[in-house]
């Protein structure tokens, strides 16, 4: 059979080549969850988001807490309003007696004050804030101290280690807030500036500053909510007369001549029922008098490189590791002191902040002073541990008064870091992380 040759054109038709394998539906990610929602769920969210934020909003502007004023009082020991006559100090007395008080309240160790006024106000301990009191060695920044050379002071933002004072996060919660007397206060952290803020300042002018801070809390127009001052007139008047020299009292019983002025004040402006009022202090110190001196110097080896920060109870050292070891050894042949190494320390101290905890930290007995920065030419000391109940002088004060608090209200102790959320619930401010208990002063409260 003769063979049919077919035109190229006449061919089969050759078969379409298979389709590619569809490629696979890219895999969201697992949090891209919102996009697989229905749209009308998506719209419930937002509007129940949006509504949130308005209710906030509204609550804290439309429907703002009383006015907080916080008096801040260096140096005011919580035995020192027992030791007068109720006369001499009417102000106090009648705080005490128809306002709420803790018994007493328990410093922040090393209980100089500076330290104290740290937790008081970050809510958190020398650990999270790395404010250990006046000086400070910092193994990234250097040296810090309170009134140190630009970018090494207490007017540094690095002074505070990473956390957030009061005032601050008040300012970024949108509440105007005054400050005066505080370090550091004037500072910005973060972009954020206290609204308006006073530098310390002189013992005389107490009265004309709280004045200016109670004006700007009660003016008609922008008022602010939230008002600070601090005085050291106190605590300076112990160290060059005595914690219990009649000097001292004379200074106590001018502060509360100045308070009364600011209670007639509030009186005279139909304010003193709506503005919550809390004093405070950052503990005691204890007389030098009868303290036998320990020169710091002679617990140290000679060779030694060292940075030395505090005196009377407590001093951070900062030296190399073998040194550390070598003073360690040596004060504990000496009377009276107790040394503690990096990574050692009691934990119920609170030292350990990873740049700032001390190659060894010398401890003093009562009944002792550690001297190293100023010679025992002070008439009183502080500083010590009092986180045994050991030390009682360094326990300072926490009064409240106003519509917030509960009339005749009493607990036995609050610790400093305590005093952080008591100011935050007071004023609507919503707090940071922090180490206080509410629970711990919530029995003064009236809510």
């Amino acid at each position: 059979m003769a063979q049919v040759r077919q035109r190229r054109g006449d061919r089969e038709p050759s078969p379409a080549p298979a389709p590619a394998p569809a490629a696979p539906e890219p895999r969201r990610p697992a949090g891209d969850w919102l996009s697989r929602l229905p749209s009308s769920i998506v719209l419930v969210v937002l509007v129940v988001v949006l509504l949130a934020m308005a209710v906030y909003v509204w609550f804290k502007i439309g429907h703002p807490p009383p006015k907080l004023l916080v008096v801040s009082l260096g140096g005011l020991r919580h035995d020192y309003l027992s030791r007068l006559p109720a006369e001499q100090l009417p102000f106090f007395t009648q705080l005490v007696r128809y306002g709420a008080h803790a018994e007493w309240l328990n410093p922040t160790f090393p209980s100089d004050g500076v330290a104290t006024r740290a937790s008081l106000f970050t809510g958190v301990f020398p650990e999270k804030n790395g404010v250990f009191g006046p000086h400070v060695l910092d193994r990234e920044l250097g040296e810090l101290r309170l009134d140190g050379p630009a970018g090494h002071s207490a007017e540094d933002a690095a002074w505070w280690g990473g956390a957030v004072p009061f005032w601050n996060s008040a300012v970024r919660q949108w509440r105007r807030t005054a400050v005066a007397g505080l370090e550091s206060a004037c500072t910005p952290l973060d972009a954020f500036e206290t609204t308006f803020c006073l530098p310390p300042f002189p013992a005389e002018k107490l009265a004309d500053t709280l004045t200016e801070i109670l004006d700007r809390l009660l003016q008609p127009e922008n008022p602010y909510g939230i008002g600070i001052v601090h005085t050291d007139a106190l605590r300076k008047a112990a160290e060059e007369h005595g914690p219990t020299s009649e000097a001292l009292f004379d200074e106590l019983r001018a502060i509360d001549r100045r308070l009364q002025q600011l209670d007639r004040q509030l009186t005279g402006r139909q304010a003193r029922d709506s503005v919550n009022l809390v004093v405070v202090s950052d503990g005691g110190l204890t007389d030098t008098a009868q303290l036998q001196t320990v020169p710091v110097d002679e617990l140290l080896p000679a060779e030694a490189a060292v940075t030395l920060a505090g005196d009377g109870g407590a001093v951070l050292g900062y030296m190399a590791t073998e040194h550390a070891q070598q003073a360690a050894r040596i004060a504990a042949e000496h009377p009276g002191v107790r040394a503690h190494l990096r990574g050692s320390l009691p934990a119920r101290l609170r030292l350990a902040h990873p740049q700032r905890e001390p190659d060894l930290l010398l401890v003093a007995e009562p009944g002792y002073y550690l001297e190293n920065e100023r010679p025992l030419a002070v008439q009183a000391a502080g500083g010590y541990d009092d986180t045994t109940g050991a030390a009682p002088d360094m326990r300072g004060v926490l009064l409240g008064r106003g519509p917030s608090f509960r009339a005749g209200a009493t607990v036995q102790q609050a610790n400093a870091v305590d005093v952080y959320p008591l100011l935050a619930a007071l004023s609507h401010v919503i707090p940071e992380p922090h180490s206080g208990q509410l629970s711990n002063v919530d029995g003064l409260l009236d809510w």
